[in-house]
């Protein structure tokens, strides 16, 4: 998301949300799974809702803070 341009960064996120909804179908098979799942959900949802300040923007800004606050409790 740091500099790429804006489908760039949205095919990426696609990416990232096919892979989390297949974990919780491999929690059954090991328990680590699950908690592995919510951080990382937990990491995923803010920066796939985050909208620029400016539509027109073709590249993502700065890491908004929520995230790098999120990453320094990790």
């Amino acid at each position: 998301m740091h500099g790429d341009a804006t489908a760039s960064w949205q095919v990426n996120l696609q990416h990232a949300r096919s892979c989390l909804a297949i974990l919780p179908r491999c929690a059954s098979l090991d328990s680590t799974i699950v908690d592995m799942h919510a951080q990382l959900a937990a990491l995923f949802d803010p920066v796939a809702n985050f909208q620029p300040s400016r539509p027109s923007m073709t590249t993502a800004p700065r890491a908004p803070d929520f995230l790098l606050t999120l990453l320094e409790d990790l």
